[in-house]
């Protein structure tokens, strides 16, 4: 080749280079926006939901025999120590202490590590006067190694601080949360955190609209329900954990292997908090439940046994009332609890730690899951069906289950659109009744309305019954909620009520009968449609009018404004130490120091209290306006109780030795239904003085009422 033309043929490769470098480069996306699009990173970990002492390194094989032990146990300590870590002799042993498993990168325990003391420091805040506690958690994961085998991962917490004594109150658990950060914060895998699913909704909306997103609770913005990690559902969305669980004198009550999601609605857009929701299952290693009996004495089987074991519990951060009042959902429970319904959540205050680092405080929530109701009521699991939704009028009401659940609710819904009234109503009324409880329907709405719940009623209902085998019918120690098969409604976020967002008392003056039935009250989030039940509910008198004294049973008995106060009371001393020191450390909103504080706080708690003295009366008004009952005209009931049981007075459950008046609307009629104690059965009535007997009277007048019991 005549070398004069090299030069040449060089420059033309060296344009044909760039050419097809340029095209590739235009052709493909940028590197980070290839990385936008993708679901996951190259290097994500295919085991990611394995639990991390069951996936050894690469070249390791794991020995469940080698075993790593702590020279101090896990607990509260308020001295400064020395912790040496044990294995086999011959064993290197790696640690880690930010929750991350154990590699052969991990540094090497050689010698014995100090474990110091915090001291109480100078107030975080303005807001307070009081040094505030200094409270850390070593939390350590640990391995062996030796001779190509690894052990499995060991966790030990180890709670320090000068006061760690005096730190918690006597009825706070603190949760001690171990897990690997990858799962939790990354940003493609951690689910603690916006990541991957938001920044491609963000795209894909800029795309679509020529704009990005603003923020906002419209669905047609940006809010926290938008595509983000935090909001991912079901087991792709749990992350393993290691659990340790102390009482307030640092005695180890639970010390286990689970899973962890994030739980609930708008709130797990919350920071830096999310509600946190525990997983006991066999597959990571331990057991299946948490054997505790978290919520005191309450919570006992329908055969008197106390429940000591839970295969889940939720640590929620408050949720709506997270930066009001902090204790709006756990008071509505009590009361309802108090006022007769028999599905509400327990509560019991909590500290949590999560790979050393404070987490906040919570809320320990019982579950609502069809295991649960198994421990409760009898039955089998599978017999049980929840479903959730919202109760609509106007349009579809939608309920998410299992088929045979949601479709079975389905049929109900529409027996209560088309009301009991008309040719046909009667039947429709008995069929409703025949499948669902609508007593407890009646009481359950009364109580909505009267605590006002703006996020209720087209959201935030679930649903459950029980499906009985022919088998289990033949069973005379059936439950009865079981054997009937009915619809029944568990309670369940209840804090968006109780002048949450006080404006000069607006939500203790509104009626909420009107707004239900109309559908039409800006003010309220998730009430745009009217209620199919409460309208089905009032399209007939005796209904009507069992609907309308279920407010006399509540404003004389659970929600009387001293109750609801000493029962607020009560709940502002058992969350007040941990709410206090959440608030000191600045952790609601990390940029604003300014709110919440302890000023709106008791600010909030006093909205409740005004809430509760102003609105028997609108209630009053309520009813008069929307149902036609004058408060003024009543007739007056007092029963009296002895041993052998209690009764149901229209709804209001009045307990063995006691005695109690109502003063209902006059021109109704209200039924007292005998609720003997196992081994008793009712021997006579005296209504004035008249004998009656059955498991049930009726009375329209003033009357006196005693029941008898006898033995069976």
């Amino acid at each position: 080749m005549n070398r004069k033309y090299i030069p040449a043929i060089i420059c033309l490769l060296v344009l044909v280079a760039v050419s097809f470098f340029l095209f590739v480069r235009n052709a493909s996306p940028p590197q980070e926006e290839a990385e936008l699009y993708a679901s996951w990173p190259v290097n994500r970990p295919d085991n990611l939901n394995i639990p991390a002492h069951l996936r050894p390194e690469a070249g390791l094989t794991l020995n469940p025999s080698l075993e790593v032990s702590f020279s101090h146990p896990p607990g509260f300590y308020s001295m400064p120590f020395q912790l040496t870590i044990y294995a086999p002799e011959g064993a290197a042993i790696h640690y880690t202490l930010d929750g991350s498993p154990p590699t052969t990168d991990s540094p090497i325990h050689t010698a014995p590590m100090r474990i110091s003391t915090p001291s109480p420091g100078a107030p975080v805040t303005r807001f307070d006067s009081l040094a505030p506690s200094r409270v850390t958690v070593y939390s350590i994961n640990a391995i062996a190694i030796l001779g190509g085998q690894v052990s499995e991962v060991f966790t030990s917490n180890f709670v320090v601080g000068t006061d760690v004594y005096t730190r918690f109150c006597e009825n706070t658990l603190i949760f001690v949360l171990n897990s690997d950060p990858h799962g939790l914060f990354d940003h493609y895998d951690g689910i603690l955190v916006e990541g991957i699913d938001r920044e491609i909704f963000r795209q894909e909306f800029f795309d679509t609209h020529g704009r990005w997103p603003a923020r906002g609770y419209s669905y047609e913005y940006e809010n926290p329900a938008s595509p983000a990690n935090f909001n991912r559902r079901g087991r792709e969305a749990e992350r393993p954990v290691h659990v340790q669980m102390f009482d307030h004198t640092g005695e180890l009550h639970i010390s286990q292997r689970a899973g962890v999601r994030v739980r609930g609605g708008f709130s797990r857009a919350a920071e830096p908090q999310k509600s946190l929701e525990l997983f006991a299952r066999d597959e990571y290693g331990d057991r299946n439940n948490f054997p505790f009996q978290f919520f005191g004495e309450v919570e006992r089987t329908y055969y008197g046994e106390y429940i000591d074991r839970y295969r889940r519990v939720r640590l929620r951060n408050g949720g709506t009332d997270r930066n009001s009042g902090f204790i709006r959902d756990e008071l509505s429970h009590v009361l309802f609890r108090q006022a007769g319904h028999s599905d509400t959540q327990l509560h019991t205050p909590a500290a949590v730690f999560l790979n050393g680092e404070y987490y906040g405080v919570a809320w320990l929530k019982s579950p609502r899951t069809e295991n649960h109701l198994r421990r409760r009521y009898g039955g089998v699991t599978d017999g049980f069906e929840i479903v959730a939704g919202g109760d609509n009028r106007f349009t579809y009401s939608w309920w998410t289950g299992n088929y045979r659940a949601s479709s079975d609710l389905h049929q109900v819904s529409e027996l209560a659109r088309q009301g009991f009234a008309g040719e046909d109503g009667q039947e429709r009324f008995e069929e409703f009744s025949r499948r669902i409880d609508v007593d407890a329907l009646i009481r359950y709405y009364a109580m909505q309305i009267y605590i006002n719940n703006i996020d209720w009623p087209n959201h935030n209902i679930e649903m459950w019954r029980y499906f009985p085998t022919e088998e289990e019918l033949n069973d005379p120690n059936l439950h009865p909620y079981l054997r009937d098969g009915r619809w029944r409604v568990f309670a369940h976020d209840l804090e968006a009520a109780w002048s949450i967002w006080d404006d000069d008392n607006r939500m203790a003056r509104e009626d909420t009968i009107r707004d239900i039935m109309a559908g039409d009250n800006p003010n309220r989030w998730n009430s745009h449609n009217s209620s199919a039940f409460l309208y089905a509910i009032l399209s007939r008198e005796d209904t009507t009018a069992q609907f309308a004294n279920t407010f006399i049973d509540l404003i004389e008995g659970a929600f009387a404004p001293a109750n609801i106060e000493a029962v607020l009371d009560n709940l502002i001393a058992q969350i007040q130490n941990e709410l206090h020191y959440a608030l000191r450390m600045n952790f609601f909103y990390q940029d604003n120091e300014w709110w919440p504080n302890p000023d709106s706080i008791r600010y909030s708690h006093d909205a409740i209290r005004r809430f509760a003295h102003i609105r028997p009366n609108y209630i009053y008004l309520s009813i008069s306006n929307n149902l036609g009952f004058n408060w003024e005209h009543r007739f007056s009931v007092t029963i009296s109780t002895g041993v052998g049981g209690g009764v149901v007075m229209n709804s209001r459950p009045v307990e063995a030795f006691q005695m109690v008046t109502g003063n209902y609307f006059l021109g109704t009629q209200i039924r007292i239904t005998a609720r003997p104690n196992i081994g008793y059965e009712v021997g006579y009535w005296l209504v004035n003085g008249v004998e009656q007997h059955g498991n049930y009277i009726t009375v329209s007048e003033d009357s006196n009422v005693f029941v008898n019991f006898v033995r069976t």
